[in-house]
């Protein structure tokens, strides 16, 4: 498959146009047409962007392999990740930020910086770490500056601790406990108080994934 197909497959896949895609990286609709219809190809930098933005390895994007996710350690800085049980250290991209960009999930990611993990402790999914910005979680030891080892998913357990979005398209990293219809979303810190949503206010709450693990950094 040549490039310009699977970018083309790609972006209809999250519903944009080429005009809203092309906004993302402050690129024309017609320069998006130009790399669909094989005119014209992107630089490297380009590339790379784009290959975030989808969370694959740009060998997929060009089209040199069927493979949308690496199998084990990374060298390129893709996004998340499909990671195999293999027992070595590998390397995960670094999340500093996370909003909403049109209704669509973007991660903000620090350039050029990776953590390292052994491959045992997780398995075949979409990981990445993501730097804690507030203090909501500190009675459970869990401050700004550090790492948190997230797994993207969908749903979670009650009283496991969540990436959660509310409608204020900011995320928080709070413990979620689920009550028949309702969700209450608890800090840890007595400073900031339970959300609680119920009914129809329970579709305002947006899982990214659970947390894993926890991992201090001293700069």
């Amino acid at each position: 498959m040549t490039f310009g197909c699977r970018l083309k497959i790609l972006r209809q896949e999250k519903g944009l146009t080429q005009a809203q895609f092309g906004a993302f990286f402050n690129l024309a609709e017609s320069t998006i047409s130009l790399y669909e219809t094989g005119k014209r190809t992107p630089h490297y930098d380009i590339l790379k962007r784009f290959a975030l933005f989808f969370n694959i390895t740009i060998d997929f994007l060009l089209g040199h392999t069927d493979q949308r996710y690496p199998s084990s350690s990374i060298g390129e800085e893709t996004g998340t990740y499909s990671l195999s049980n293999s027992n070595k250290p590998i390397k995960l991209p670094v999340v500093n930020n996370i909003f909403l960009n049109k209704n669509l999930v973007d991660y903000g990611y620090l350039t050029d910086y990776q953590e390292w993990i052994s491959s045992n402790t997780v398995s075949n999914g979409h990981y990445f770490w993501l730097k804690v910005k507030d203090n909501r979680l500190s009675a459970e030891a869990i401050l700004p500056g550090d790492l948190l080892l997230v797994r993207e998913q969908s749903v979670l357990d009650s009283g496991d601790i969540g990436v959660i979005m509310l409608d204020d398209y900011d995320y928080h990293i709070l413990r979620v406990y689920k009550s028949n219809n309702s969700i209450i979303l608890q800090a840890s810190n007595p400073t900031f108080p339970p959300v609680i949503m119920s009914g129809k206010e329970c579709s305002k709450v947006k899982i990214l994934g659970k947390a894993l693990q926890v991992r201090r950094v001293f700069e």
